[in-house]
This record gives C-alpha cells, structure tokens and sequence, in this order.
C-alpha cells in the first residue's frame, strides 16, 4: 500500500486526465510504474491519439491538479497545433483538441458542483 493515500490517488487522478486528454486506450498494469517512493510512471503510449473525439472514461475524472487545469483551460489551440503536427496528423490533432474542450467542460461542471476546494488540488 502507498504510505501517502492521498497522493497516490492525485497521480492517478492525473493519469486519468491525461489518458482521456491522449484516449490511450491501453492503460494497464502493465504500463504503470512506481517507484520506491511511490512516483508514479506512465509508460506504453503506442495506443494513443486515436480520432475519437469523445472523452474515454469521464466518470473516473473527480478531481485534477491545478497547474494541469490551468493549462488544459488555457491552452493557445493553435499553437498546439503547430507542435503537434510534425507527430500527429491533422485528424488526430483535432480530436485532441476536442477532447481538451470536453475535458475542461467536465472539470467546470466538477467546480461548479463541488468546488474548487474539492476538485482542484497541488502537489506539494
């Protein structure tokens, strides 16, 4: 068991985020590393970026960190787009960015339901 729960439960809220931002599709035991202390290491993304433009599993989502929220809402699309096209084709840069719109949409509706309090953390 992680000696910190809570901690341990805010990296898996990130990797939740993130899996959904990238609809990896293939998360697993297998591609989850920790290390002694507890970091946590997503490897395997070779099933990601897939053209779906519906978030993969929203309802795991309750809470996020800060600075991921800040940039998910904040994000200059264009400019995403130009970083992300010398990897991604055109397609899968647009649903990329429609899944950010949703994600940041299921956020505020967290927020707005919870609070930030509840919803936003850092890691410390």
């Amino acid at each position: 068991s992680p000696p910190d729960l809570t901690r341990w439960n805010q990296q898996v809220q990130v990797m939740r985020v993130f899996d959904n931002l990238v609809y990896n599709t293939d998360r697993n035991q297998g591609n989850i590393l920790f290390t002694t202390d507890w970091k946590l290491w997503l490897i395997d993304h070779t099933r990601a970026f897939r053209r779906h433009t519906v978030l993969k599993e929203p309802k795991g989502i309750v809470q996020c960190e800060r600075n991921l929220w800040e940039r998910l809402r904040t994000l200059d699309e264009e400019a995403a787009r130009q970083h992300c096209k010398k990897y991604l084709r055109s397609p899968e840069i647009e649903a990329l960015l429609k899944r950010r719109k949703k994600l940041v949409e299921h956020i505020e509706k967290l927020i707005a339901e919870r609070g930030q309090q509840q919803v936003l953390f850092t890691f410390e």
